[in-house]
């Protein structure tokens, strides 16, 4: 057995296992960039159903970590991606690295700078990616003139736990779309609609406009998160900033208290909030004015102060409990919740709001969580790789699958290139021969017939060996007959052995039979004894 070939069999686990692993690329589009969320400031931990914010630009330095010189010229259908587009008129798609396809929702399309792309045409992408500590990637595709419908485009990309999440970008009219589909909210007085934001439009609650969200149960669980971007127009003396209930009649809040430069979250016991928990950040924490500050409050459902945790900008900030009497659990009477105001309009908050979010507790929401929300929506979170045309394959394949330079045999080096090529490191054209079917992919069992190729010989038929005599003129091999075991051997020097030809290019397995007092060394066979020399034909 020849040394490619035991090699090939020893690294043949390997290569099964990374090749399982391995990314293709979707039929039918041109150019994918790969992108990996969480590439900068990874998570401390794992995410799960992650929604990671992608940005693309035409210019060549947007800022953040927004795809730089995107090249919408190659979007088949410029025009018709947008918020509104589906999977038949818009022909973006993402996948995760081993081809599923990801849930994802164009917030905006082609459009003018924002916080964090500085400059050129922007868009902004949520998508729905489970983020590693060390990042994940993911494939943005684009380039196909004939998309088929996919549910994944302009779906809700956010995780179950998600029961609203508002990105305030609405262009006109009084509804502010929730992306996740379960209650859209209303605007109520003058706000200005499609105001610059930290992630893209925001909303202008001015001094007297707010936004109610229906009074569903969804906004009184066991626990809960609930986070915004505040940019504040000026300086605050006691307004809120999420209040679920209306007047007195209270069932949680998050509260600005800018007399004290401070603010707490809140969760109330019965409608008069007597009994409540409570925690309140220090003086200096209040957001600036004129500065996009991200607010975060997340309650486990515990029944102490300490349960609930106040963050801004993706740190936990709380640091005094202020909560009064016995709290036991949250109270559930029916009312709406008011985000910039009461329910019914109290105490408005003069500020720009962004991307509002509102979901049931998990044990997830933890500090990661929070800080990798806080990095993804402010552009410092994914590190992006250039655009990448698909592969065509060139090479011909002969009649050998696996043999990439066309030599007649299948060695260990043309199954790594392999690897490579269904790794996506490499592009197809690097082995033709080895897309058998001519699908512009490798593909686990392509990488199967080129192993077996390598064990077995490029489908040729093994010839039967036959030994070679040496020539006259240096030895004489007289062979015995099966009846008189003897050998005469007339030479100058005693001869050692019998040189074999040279493998045939195939490399085909011998096995050599009734070689008793026979040895092997390489290809020479060595006669030991004074009996026979038949070798068996090859198998």
């Amino acid at each position: 057995m020849g040394s490619h070939v035991k090699r090939a069999l020893l690294l043949l686990p390997l290569l099964l296992g990374w090749a399982t692993g391995a990314h293709a690329w979707i039929a039918g589009y041109s150019y994918r960039i790969p992108i990996t969320c969480g590439g900068r400031n990874s998570p401390a931990t794992s995410l799960t159903a992650f929604t990671c914010v992608v940005r693309l630009s035409d210019n060549g330095s947007p800022g953040g970590d927004v795809v730089a010189s995107f090249p919408y010229s190659h979007v088949r259908q410029t025009g018709t991606c947008g918020p509104s587009a589906n999977g038949a008129n818009c022909d973006l798609r993402f996948t995760d690295n081993s081809d599923n396809d990801l849930r994802f929702r164009i917030e905006k399309w082609y459009g003018t700078p924002d916080n964090v792309c500085a400059a050129g045409h922007c868009s902004t992408i949520k998508v729905n990616a489970s983020v590693g500590t060390s990042g994940t990637s993911i494939y943005l595709y684009y380039g196909n003139s004939s998309p088929s419908a996919d549910s994944n485009v302009n779906a809700n990309p956010f995780d179950a736990n998600h029961k609203a999440a508002l990105p305030f970008s609405d262009a006109s009219g009084t509804t502010a779309v929730d992306d996740t589909g379960n209650h859209n909210g209303t605007t109520v007085n003058s706000v200005v609609l499609n105001t610059p934001g930290e992630v893209d439009g925001a909303l202008n609650l001015q001094s007297t406009g707010y936004v109610t969200l229906p009074a569903s149960s969804d906004f009184v669980p066991t626990g809960f998160m609930v986070s915004l971007w505040v940019n504040l127009n000026a300086s605050q003396a006691s307004e809120n900033l999420v209040y679920r209930g209306t007047g007195i009649s209270i069932n949680w809040r998050l509260v600005l208290e800018g007399v004290y430069n401070r603010y707490y979250g809140q969760v109330c016991n019965e409608e008069a909030c007597t009994n409540n928990i409570c925690r309140r950040t220090s003086t200096s924490q209040e957001p600036s004015v004129g500065t996009w500050a991200y607010l975060a409050m997340v309650w486990d459902g515990g029944t102490t102060n300490s349960h609930i945790v106040l963050y801004k900008n993706g740190t936990a900030v709380d640091d005094m409990d202020c909560g009064s009497g016995t709290f036991s659990s949250i109270n559930k009477t029916s009312r709406v919740t008011g985000i910039g105001a009461h329910g019914d309009g109290l105490a408005p908050v003069n500020a720009i709001i962004d991307d509002f979010r509102f979901a049931f507790y998990s044990p997830a929401y933890g500090a990661p969580w929070i800080k990798a929300v806080y990095d993804s929506t402010r552009g410092a979170f994914n590190t992006n790789g250039s655009e990448k045309p698909a592969p065509t394959a060139t090479n011909t394949p002969g009649p050998c699958a696996g043999d990439c330079n066309d030599d007649g045999t299948v060695a260990v080096d043309d199954i790594l290139t392999m690897i490579n090529i269904a790794l996506g490191n490499m592009p197809v054209t690097a082995c033709g021969a080895g897309d058998a079917n001519h699908d512009g992919r490798i593909t686990v069992d392509e990488i199967l017939t080129a192993v077996s190729n390598a064990l077995n010989g490029c489908g040729v038929q093994p010839p039967t060996p036959v030994p070679t005599l040496p020539p006259t003129s240096t030895a004489t091999n007289t062979l015995p007959k099966p009846s008189t075991p003897t050998q005469t051997v007339t030479a100058t020097a005693t001869p050692t052995g019998i040189n074999l030809p040279e493998p045939q290019a195939c490399n085909a397995v011998t096995i050599w039979t009734d070689v008793v007092g026979v040895t092997i060394s390489g290809n020479t066979l060595t006669k030991t004894g004074t009996i026979g020399w038949n070798a068996g034909a090859s198998s």
